[in-house]
């Protein structure tokens, strides 16, 4: 079990499923999944989401923008909500988030009434991310006070940064999955404070690594490893 804050940093968590491309999808199936879930996600609303990818032609690697249609279903004080398209799942909770006991069973809903209207063969891929927003009340911050994962400075240079942006991926289980770390400063929202985005990201790094009726044990696994 991890620390509990006064004051919970997280900003966003998201939980994300992708599926192998033969995964069915249309209008319908995001009719029926709202069916199942409108009890606690009462407001639906529908997105059209551009995607950058990058696709390998004949010329070499461009990058290409897609459109694809997303329907979200929200709680109805819109700090929770579901994330549903083609070969997708995602279940989003924005600040405040409250605890892991509170946010784990709507992965479990969201996951369990995708499955019950959606064939799916195959998941590709898994991620668990964590967003945080750390603001101290100084205006003079030793990171090693506060972060395991911060930029170092030799001896040679000023120990004080007007900005800087780091990241970071770490190996998990023979590489099989991965942890993405960045760690940013950011503007404080009160005077003579600094502010900090560190943001988790911990996903599978293979397809087809984790079985359908494994899914949710690796997202529980997953968090505790974030």
């Amino acid at each position: 079990m991890g620390h509990k804050y006064v004051n919970p940093p997280v900003v966003e968590a998201v939980c994300e499923f992708r599926f192998a491309p033969s995964t069915p999808w249309d209008t319908s199936i995001a009719a029926r999944l709202y069916e199942r879930m409108k009890h606690v996600f009462p407001r639906e609303e529908r997105r059209d989401i551009h995607e950058l990818e990058v696709v390998q032609t004949e010329v070499g690697i461009e990058p290409k923008v897609r459109q694809t249609e997303r329907f979200m279903f929200l709680s109805a004080d819109g700090n929770e909500f579901i994330q549903v398209g083609p070969q997708l799942l995602a279940t989003n909770r924005l600040k405040p988030y409250v605890s892991w006991e509170a946010y784990q069973p709507t992965i479990a809903l969201a996951f369990e009434a995708l499955m019950s209207v959606v064939p799916v063969d195959s998941i590709e891929r898994i991620g668990l991310r964590y967003i945080n927003r750390i603001e101290i009340a100084s205006a003079n911050v030793t990171l090693d006070d506060y972060f395991e994962f911060r930029p170092y400075t030799g001896e040679r240079l000023p120990k004080a940064m007007a900005a800087f942006r780091l990241a970071g991926l770490f190996a998990f289980d023979d590489r099989r999955a991965g942890c993405k770390i960045e760690l940013a400063n950011a503007i404080a929202e009160t005077p003579e404070a600094t502010a900090f985005l560190l943001d988790i990201d911990y996903f599978t790094t293979e397809a087809e690594s984790v079985g359908i009726h494994q899914a949710l044990e690796w997202v529980w696994n997953a968090h505790q490893r974030v």
